[in-house]
């Protein structure tokens, strides 16, 4: 039985353009002189660490040269006391282990991490014509290789991991910390962004990102996440390039050539 019969004409298999209306058109117009005016020529630099405050660890310059008689009146010298329960619980914790090792008066020590066990992410630092962004200031983190990266999340651990493609060695030096917006950011030594088709770099344009007075705008202004690459800074401090500490319940570091266990800082919504 037959329910319908289709004719398809050469015509009908012609694309044609979407014709807008003149009233379209003005708005269309409109809605571009106004982003010009505000937004500019977006650009997305990679962010150094005199862009933020950094929290740099306190690293060790190695022992000194000790004679016999030196260190034998050390080892008659009183030990120092252990802390109570509650700075050792501190230390556990996020918060309380950055402040143990990258605090002005902190002893210095020797602070690496198994890159195998962070997610790649970097920094960037957004320029507008005019204020519309909630924070210049954006982290980007791979959920993934071949994908974009995002914006930090809490709610799903990363798959992705740091390799050499990011200039690094298996075991990495850390350099630093820095809070962007309640959460911490390790910043690694001698950490460069990849040339790699395994990690698409992006500008760090998120819709979240812009003031509720240019939110007609966030279509627009998310294309350009892929559209606009991270530019290079050649002076003004080290890139901040590392990993987020965020997505896991607890973070891995070699302190002083031992590895401890930190727990994550608690997401509050």
């Amino acid at each position: 039985m037959t329910v319908c019969r289709v004719t398809v004409l050469p015509e009908d298999l012609v694309e044609k353009p979407v014709e807008l209306s003149e009233a379209e058109q003005k708005k269309l117009a409109a809605k571009e002189a106004e982003w010009s005016k505000l937004f500019g020529e977006p650009r997305a630099l990679l962010a150094s660490e005199t862009d933020v405050e950094m929290r740099l660890v306190s690293h060790s310059n190695g022992y000194p040269a000790q004679g016999a008689q030196q260190r034998f009146q050390e080892l008659l010298q009183p030990k120092e006391k252990k802390g109570g329960l509650a700075e050792r619980c501190k230390a556990e914790e996020l918060d309380g282990f950055i402040e143990r090792v990258a605090s002005k008066g902190a002893a210095g020590c020797r602070l690496e991490v198994d890159i195998r066990n962070f997610a790649p992410a970097y920094i960037t630092r957004l320029e507008t014509a005019t204020d519309v962004l909630k924070s210049k200031i954006v982290v980007n983190v791979f959920q993934r290789k071949f994908e974009l990266p995002q914006a930090p999340r809490g709610d799903e651990p990363s798959r992705a991991r740091l390799d050499a493609s990011w200039g690094l060695q298996p075991r990495a030096t850390v350099r630093g910390f820095v809070k962007v917006h309640t959460q911490w950011f390790m910043v690694l030594e001698n950490a460069r962004l990849p040339a790699h088709q395994e990690w698409p770099l992006a500008g760090g344009m998120y819709p979240t990102n812009l003031k509720p007075e240019v939110h007609h705008h966030r279509s627009k202004w998310a294309s350009f996440h892929s559209l606009v690459q991270p530019e290079a800074v050649t002076s003004g401090g080290g890139s901040l390039i590392g990993s987020m500490l965020l997505g896991f319940p607890k973070f891995y570091f070699i302190f002083d050539g031992k590895q401890v266990s930190v727990n994550a800082n608690t997401v509050t919504q």
